[in-house]
């Protein structure tokens, strides 16, 4: 897989969009990056600790190769971050920034946890920290609010940004 970023900054916008819902848990060490999910027809920013997920559509690429998925590394985001980024392939090599070594672990099926269409409205419990997180990541894309979809079998919460290109998710609290 190849990617060339033909806008630079949103590359960086997706990184920084992500970043509160990478994972700090050691024991999940695959969940503590940014994944490029790269499925043949869009390529995905995405980040979960499985307590929320934030996924971020890029727009402004063009992709090469088959459908893979790449971990990066919540430290090589920060880095990352600094950088101009045009490119990127399956290895690790940036363009415009330091080649890094990729996490080894495989990214869980984010996709089938995503809710269908609305349903009738719902009461959750919900981790106030991730509701300000998802404050947080708004804010990283330039948004001031959000809006919340609750699922009627109590399963996540979907959060709307009003862009088409990105998503979030807060998984309800067990009571």
């Amino acid at each position: 897989m190849k990617i060339n970023f033909l806008e630079p900054q949103e590359f960086k916008k997706a990184l920084k969009f992500c970043e509160t819902a990478q994972s700090k848990e050691a024991t999940r060490y695959y969940l503590q990056g940014t994944c490029l999910d790269w499925d043949g027809k869009e390529l995905v920013a995405v980040a979960t600790d499985g307590h929320r997920l934030l996924a971020y559509t890029f727009e402004h690429v063009e992709v090469e190769g088959d459908p893979e998925k790449v971990i990066i590394s919540t430290a090589d985001t920060k880095v990352l971050l600094m950088c101009d980024i045009t490119s990127i392939d399956s290895e690790g090599n940036f363009i415009n920034g330091p080649n890094i070594k990729f996490i080894d672990g495989n990214f869980p099926d984010w996709r089938r946890v995503l809710p269908g269409k609305p349903g009738a409205q719902e009461t959750v419990r919900l981790n106030h920290k991730y509701l300000t997180d998802m404050g947080k990541a708004a804010k990283a894309i330039g948004r001031q609010t959000y809006s919340m979809t609750f699922s009627p079998d109590h399963g996540p919460v979907s959060i709307d940004f009003g862009l088409p290109n990105v998503k979030g998710l807060i998984m309800p609290m067990r009571v």
